[in-house]
């Protein structure tokens, strides 16, 4: 009996005295698109071509707490490609 009210006890201080974490998530970034239509690319006949690109950037910054800013980059619908531009996924 005496063990389970000082479990109970225990208990009951460890939940009343959570501390609160408040975050913030701040979304910035850039979309690119961009398509090009080839008309007669080649000699040899009337021939098109179209090609689109995609390349979607999103970056978060996460506050954690007072003077600790979490940096983060996403890099989405990237070409595999090419790994240092940003000419982006091709459709």
């Amino acid at each position: 009996m005496r063990i389970s009210l000082i479990f109970g006890a225990l208990l009951a201080l460890l939940l009343m005295s959570q501390l609160t974490q408040a975050s913030d998530v701040a979304w910035s970034g850039r979309y690119n698109f961009e398509g090009v239509l080839l008309q007669g690319p080649e000699l040899r006949g009337e021939t098109e071509r179209s090609y689109l690109q995609h390349h979607l950037i999103l970056k978060p910054k996460i506050v954690a707490t007072d003077g600790v800013n979490i940096y983060g980059r996403f890099d989405i619908m990237n070409s595999s490609l090419d790994e240092i531009g940003y000419r982006g996924g091709q459709f």
